[in-house]
């Protein structure tokens, strides 16, 4: 047989392992507090789904039962939890997606729906908009605040591109702003002011400005850039 034939006959692994079945079971379990097993739930609301998603996968992996499921999640809760839980009717009858019920329920992981409202991201936009940004740190560090609060309404679908393109405009200081408009503008003469700025186009006129490799960085301090704004503005 030549090794063409050979190589058709022989049987073919891939790298999908999904279909292989594994031959783990329940007393292959990782002890609780070790690399391998999910960390320890203590209660809070903005764990719950994630410690049920990785405990989900845990027993997928080992060919957890329903029954072992709720018998063996409590080993990877604190002890407060572990007795509220052994506490579930659910528990005692091995109802599984009862009890997962009961531990979004309890824990209340239905409040990360309300973890942030549109007068959180107003209330940002009001204190954000009266601090300078003078290097490329405070950029980043902005753009972390806003995307903690703005990124989250929007994958909730309670903020539209456009709102978010908004605020993400109105949040960054007068000043600055006026830099970024003109090197926005410098790039695209045509846009249609009627409609906000794209955030990318921010993001990068903004790091354009604020580069580490500008020539003047060093000799010029980037507060001086706006010395002649401020005097503009204290003129109007």
């Amino acid at each position: 047989m030549d090794a063409r034939s050979s190589r058709a006959h022989s049987p073919s692994y891939g790298s999908d392992l999904s279909s292989i079945p594994s031959s783990r079971s329940v007393m292959d379990l990782p002890m609780e507090g070790t690399k391998l097993a999910p960390k320890t739930f203590k209660g809070d609301p903005a764990q719950v789904e994630q410690f049920l998603r990785r405990f989900e996968r845990l027993a997928m992996l080992h060919n957890l039962s329903p029954r072992e499921k709720c018998e063996t999640i409590v080993d990877y809760c604190s002890k407060i939890v572990c007795e509220t839980i052994q506490g579930f009717s659910a528990y005692r009858s091995h109802n599984w997606e009862e009890l997962k019920q009961n531990v979004r329920i309890f824990w209340n992981a239905d409040l990360e729906d309300k973890r942030f409202r549109i007068r959180d991201l107003q209330a940002f936009v009001a204190h954000s908009r009266k601090q300078p940004i003078h290097e490329l740190k405070d950029w980043r560090r902005y753009l972390r605040k806003f995307i903690r609060i703005a990124g989250w309404l929007e994958g909730q679908g309670k903020l539209t591109a456009d709102d978010y393109a908004y605020y993400m405009w109105t949040g960054l200081y007068g000043p600055f702003r006026k830099r970024l408009e003109a090197r926005i503008l410098l790039k695209d003469p045509s846009h249609d002011m009627a409609e906000p700025f794209k955030p990318e186009a921010i993001r990068k006129a903004a790091e354009a400005i604020l580069g580490v490799d500008r020539f003047d960085t060093e000799r010029l301090g980037s507060e001086d850039w706006y010395e002649d704004d401020s005097d503009e503005d204290q003129s109007d």
